[in-house]
């Protein structure tokens, strides 16, 4: 009975202005044709897909050579993927519709690239949920951030998805919260947090 996500995210090095799988694509109708190839591979294994991974980072969303900031390119990758998507399914018209999400940010410390999805038409027409990250340096309820924005667009409702979360974002470092006794009464707390928070899915 779970469901799964799946992330369209980066580029073959060859399509990027950084020579990097984190750049900027430099011909979005060959990133979109990629995106409509992956997602119809893997569109019946998947019920959710978000766009992009933690593009709020740098590191992530590289925008060398592309002329835009990291939220305008944010933007134009977050459309031409779903319309992908979108295309997809009205393309094999068999009543099946991805939920598609945005945003993916790192943590909801920052707001910019929400409030530059949220401002775009085309973007907020296609966002069926908002994501983010979410580890234990930021204070619970950290999407409080979230909600005026979402208000001021017109999309009060909007759910809000953490699709990333623990007590530490480096698994290479363990600790007992990552196995041990202590995982299992520590994954508990954070599942009623998430539930009294109001959030549908994390």
């Amino acid at each position: 009975g779970m469901k799964r996500i799946g992330i369209m995210a980066y580029i073959p090095r060859w399509l990027s202005g950084c020579n990097c799988i984190f750049g900027v694509p430099t011909d979005f109708v060959v990133y979109k044709d990629i995106v409509k190839k992956v997602y119809r591979i893997y569109r019946d294994k998947v019920e959710y897909v978000e766009i992009w991974n933690e593009p709020t980072l740098a590191g992530f969303l590289n925008v060398t050579g592309s002329g835009l900031t990291r939220a305008q390119a944010y933007v134009q990758i977050f459309n031409t993927a779903a319309a992908g998507i979108r295309e997809v399914d009205a393309e094999i018209n068999d009543g099946k519709h991805a939920v598609i999400g945005g945003l993916v940010a790192a943590s909801p410390d920052d707001t910019a690239m929400l409030q530059a999805i949220v401002n775009d038409s085309t973007a907020k027409a296609n966002l069926d949920f908002i994501s983010y990250h979410a580890y234990d340096k930021i204070t619970e309820p950290s999407w409080i951030k979230y909600k005026p924005i979402l208000s001021t667009a017109g999309i009060p409702d909007l759910p809000i998805y953490i699709t990333e979360w623990n007590f530490f974002f480096n698994d290479s470092t363990p600790t007992p919260f990552n196995d041990g006794p202590e995982s299992v009464s520590y994954t508990g707390r954070k599942f009623i947090e998430y539930l009294k928070m109001g959030l549908p899915i994390a």
